[in-house]
């Protein structure tokens, strides 16, 4: 299975990068990361409409690349710090651009003829609260129905700012689990 990561971790060796770290080994095919924070040339949504009568977007940019990845994949999953309960920038500027795919799949009923599987890697500097990570779950379900995407799991690692996976052996064997339910 050709899997894609979105990535959006500013952190080069953060817990959402060690979770990444430890799960890519365990997927078979090939995988793909596209680093939200790292990659150039991408431009905001605009809110133009284009994608409403048109298969794709009219940006032309530094998307057109991302977009071949996600018709391309058979999985797609988002790993990404928690920042005030969204997604942090970069990867929403990424996000914003899969309008084209909404359009087609949500606004004129258009489904993908085929389904892909999909999952969540969720990071969370501060102590485990209620609803910590509800409203990137919420987010993130929004972003994979419009990219036809069944999720089969999310793993989420709250206390970040003080805990490492490295120790974290219930959170290893979930990103297990998770691979497992991927390469089925």
């Amino acid at each position: 299975m050709d899997t894609l990561i979105l990535f959006g971790s500013a952190r080069k060796n953060g817990e959402t990068h060690k979770m990444v770290s430890y799960l890519v080994p365990l997927l078979e095919g090939t995988v793909t990361i596209v680093d939200a924070y790292r990659i150039k040339g991408i431009s905001p949504c605009r809110d133009c409409r284009y994608c409403w009568n048109h298969p794709t977007c009219c940006i032309k940019d530094g998307m057109q690349d991302i977009y071949g990845l996600v018709e391309s994949a058979q999985g797609i999953i988002i790993a990404a710090p928690v920042y005030f309960s969204s997604a942090p920038a970069p990867l929403k500027l990424i996000i914003d651009r899969f309008q084209p795919y909404w359009a087609k799949n949500c606004l004129k009923k258009q489904p993908w003829e085929k389904r892909k599987k999909g999952a969540l890697l969720l990071a969370g500097g501060a102590a485990s609260f209620e609803n910590q990570f509800k409203g990137c779950e919420i987010q993130y379900a929004d972003v994979f129905k419009a990219l036809g995407v069944d999720s089969l799991g999310t793993v989420c690692m709250s206390d970040t700012d003080h805990r490492t996976l490295s120790t974290e052996e219930k959170t290893k064997d979930e990103l297990v689990n998770l691979a497992n339910l991927l390469n089925m």
